[in-house]
């Protein structure tokens, strides 16, 4: 069986598209998908697994003092320049 990627390369459709973004649409299909796939804690030395809201709750209750941006500042910096 084939990947999506490798059946687009091969038919010359390039896998990005290196324009301008302009904005976004939340497809809500690919919202409640995307929020149903597993995550891990983004603390160092904590290994819970969960969904989305799964993860929201256990990082309340867990780690409520919790920043990541201020736990590793390399986070931090990807972030300021994503934006």
């Amino acid at each position: 069986m084939e990947s999506c990627f490798n059946a687009l390369h091969m038919r010359g459709v390039p896998a990005f598209h290196v324009g301008e973004v302009t904005g976004w649409v939340v497809i809500d299909e690919s919202s409640l998908h995307l929020n149903m796939k597993k995550r891990c804690s983004g603390e160092k030395h904590c290994g819970y697994i969960g969904n989305y809201s799964e993860l929201q709750k256990h990082a309340k209750l867990k780690h409520p003092h919790a920043r990541p941006s201020k736990i590793d500042p390399a986070w931090q910096l990807d972030w300021e320049n994503f934006q």
